[in-house]
């Protein structure tokens, strides 16, 4: 990216962004059966093709977290459509699964499933660390909402906020079923 001539500011700002968050369904219970090492190789192979996914569609990888995956769209390159390309990366993630899975299910015991949420609102995007380390990053209340819903995700269940979904060109792309108001515990409605 910096060897591409884009203008990248590596300051903390206040963006409009879209963040999408993609963790495992039981992980930790199928992990339990499993050797250290096929641990990592099982999670080196799911991050490999999302994290591909991701990149292929402009977002920007925030970071692992555990059995999950943290990435955000429109910073540092801007996009005017990075709604609609979070919520295309979600269905490709879960298109992509498909074939991940029969390959997971034929070496271990159990499936692989994966719950996403996407969610579009202001953040705070940049460096944030010490003198001694630092991440590019993204923190704010709907980081906190895409991981929320992440959570309450069905296997394989992609759950979008209300405001990403407000983009006229993603309700022509997906058939989304309206759920009821969310609360998440010590925050607000969403």
């Amino acid at each position: 990216m910096l060897n591409g001539g884009a203008p990248v500011s590596l300051t903390s700002t206040r963006r409009n962004l879209s963040i999408l968050v993609a963790t495992i369904r039981g992980f930790t219970s199928m992990s339990e059966n499993m050797e250290p090492e096929e641990v990592i190789d099982g999670l080196n192979q799911h991050f490999a093709v999302m994290t591909d996914v991701v990149f292929r569609h402009g977002g920007t990888l925030d970071k692992y977290i555990g059995d999950g995956i943290l990435a955000f769209f429109g910073d540092p390159i801007p996009f005017e459509d990075h709604a609609e390309r979070a919520v295309v990366t979600a269905l490709e993630m879960r298109q992509r699964l498909r074939g991940l899975r029969t390959r997971w299910s034929s070496e271990r015991e159990g499936g692989l499933d994966v719950g996403i949420g996407v969610t579009t609102g202001y953040v705070t995007v940049g460096n944030i660390g010490s003198d001694t380390r630092t991440e590019y990053t993204v923190i704010g209340n709907h980081v906190k909402l895409a991981s929320y819903l992440a959570q309450m995700a069905g296997p394989d269940q992609i759950l979008v906020s209300e405001k990403t979904l407000a983009s006229s060109a993603i309700r022509e792309r997906v058939d989304a079923t309206t759920l009821d108001p969310i609360e998440a515990e010590g925050s607000a409605t969403w």
